[in-house]
């Protein structure tokens, strides 16, 4: 029991702990917290409302474009995940250029090279990977995924799909590790991960219980690691194996991607 408590701590309070004093500076609110705080509001509220594929279809002459084409099962995912990378990324990057004039790298945005936390980016890998391989095998996971359903259909077609999906896995990082972590720290310390947490779970409401409270474990676990190895690729790649890697798996198991692949 105590060694338990002591790991426990080790990976919450003693990080949270170094995290204030690695970040926690400015100690009063001024105009750039109070813009963070509209920012974010502003992109959750454009996630929310208008990139959902159903808002494409809104569009009559779009629709019917979509409708023409053969592989008009494509377009709506494709749309949700540029549109969403594009919310996630374009006002959090103006603020931090324009406002904090900092680069991208100074919230979360780059990829560390020291060996130790390279080893940590392969642990989680691994961790995640195995996991999903046996996962891929219950047939609940293939009424839902590839979530473009036709991606076993064409080469070109499932790897256009998996870079925008990783692509915006990357802007989701950058958004809730990254920008609003990164610049809440500045003021709130680590509660700073706490404060991402809220908004994180509630874009989660829509899915099963059980992953919407998972989400807000993983918020504040990939919020404590993002400030302690100052990048946001750890839940980068936590996020991107498990999507990329179920929807390959299925298809593997499905034996569509052997056909792409010629064999």
């Amino acid at each position: 029991m105590n060694s338990t408590r002591k790991w426990f701590k080790f990976f919450t309070v003693e990080q949270w702990q170094a995290i204030d004093i690695d970040y926690h500076v400015d100690r009063k609110a001024d105009h750039k917290v109070l813009l963070v705080f509209a920012v974010s509001i502003s992109v959750i509220l454009i996630q929310n409302q208008f990139t959902n594929p159903g808002f494409l279809m809104k569009f009559f002459f779009l629709r019917d474009f979509i409708l023409a084409r053969a592989s008009a099962d494509f377009y709506p995912p494709l749309y949700w995940a540029l549109s969403t990378s594009l919310d996630y990324f374009l006002l959090p990057a103006i603020v931090i250029w324009f406002v904090y004039r900092e680069p991208l790298a100074n919230f979360g945005l780059r990829l560390e090279k020291d060996k130790r936390i390279l080893l940590l980016y392969l642990v989680l890998f691994l961790a995640v990977i195995i996991p999903v391989w046996f996962a891929s095998s219950a047939v609940h996971f293939h009424q839902i995924y590839p979530v473009y359903r036709s991606a076993g259909d064409s080469l070109p077609g499932y790897l256009i799909w998996e870079f925008t999906y990783a692509l915006q896995f990357i802007m989701i990082e950058f958004f809730y590790r990254g920008f609003m972590i990164f610049a809440l720290a500045r003021y709130f310390g680590y509660h700073a991960i706490f404060i991402m947490a809220i908004p994180y779970t509630m874009v989660h409401f829509s899915k099963p219980l059980p992953e919407a409270i998972g989400s807000a474990f993983t918020g504040l676990a990939l919020g404590t690691l993002a400030l302690r190895t100052r990048s946001i690729f750890g839940g980068v790649i936590i996020h991107a194996a498990v999507a990329i890697s179920m929807d390959t798996f299925i298809l593997i198991r499905q034996g569509k991607l052997q056909k792409l692949l010629g064999s």
